[in-house]
């Protein structure tokens, strides 16, 4: 994930020092493959945070926080507008599949662990301040 980072930062340097030196022209084009490299550059550094956040929190998961989990979802995806429902789907889901007698939806399970574990509160380092 930090290497996808690296590789996304130093395309987006490489086109930057191409309109700079007047080798390209800032179209839309060009506008539209700055924006997607800013994207998956954000997207691989985010993904690169997590799982660094994750190596080091050790968290047991089991039906409680599944159940709290679940519960949280519900509640968003219910109340939220359109905008915010896709991306708190698409945060967990990759894609949908239908069939003609199935369902599936397909999603990483690292990524489905990430948002379990985020539902878990920080705590803070003294003892009587989680009270």
């Amino acid at each position: 994930m930090e290497k996808q980072a690296r590789d996304a930062e130093e395309r987006l340097r490489r086109l930057y020092a191409l309109i700079e030196t007047g080798l390209a022209e800032l179209d839309d084009i060009l506008k539209e493959r700055i924006e997607a490299l800013k994207l998956d550059r954000d997207r691989a550094s985010m993904a690169f945070e997590r799982a660094k956040d994750g190596a080091r929190q050790h968290i047991e998961i089991g039906p409680a926080l599944i159940e709290q989990f679940g519960c949280m979802m519900r509640e968003k995806l219910s109340n939220g507008d359109n905008a915010s429902r896709k991306t708190y789907i698409s945060s967990i889901v990759d894609r949908v599949e239908v069939d003609d007698g199935q369902v599936r939806i397909i999603g990483r399970k690292e990524v489905l662990e990430q948002a379990v574990r985020a539902t878990v509160p920080k705590w803070r380092t003294r003892q009587d301040s989680n009270l």
